[in-house]
């Protein structure tokens, strides 16, 4: 019902000459011009697609969770690589190497 009640607002807009001074003026806000578009957008991709949400910010997503991986694996192959060559340089300790 209460998207009746919009939709009704909205073409009510159209009954008044000057849009700007109807009492539902707030309807012709820019911002709100983008938010209307962007739910029109995403309806019609998901309708397209069948997918919720538009692949760019998947795809964003994915990418910033791999490069948090990348950097946890990154950390753990210095670390390794500082303990193999203070291994090398005789800077042996048995509580890192386990005997």
């Amino acid at each position: 019902e209460a998207y009746l009640e919009e939709m009704e607002a909205t073409v009510a807009i159209l009954a008044w000459e000057d849009p700007l001074t109807c009492p539902r003026k707030d309807l012709m806000d820019k911002s709100r011009w983008f938010k209307t578009a962007s739910d029109v957008n995403a309806a019609l991709y998901t309708s397209q697609t069948g997918e919720k949400g538009p692949k760019l910010h998947s795809l964003l997503k994915m990418l910033v969770w791999t490069q948090d991986r990348l950097d946890e694996k990154v950390v753990v192959q210095e670390m390794g690589y500082v303990l193999n060559v203070g291994y090398l340089l005789g800077f042996y300790s048995p509580t890192l190497y386990g005997s």
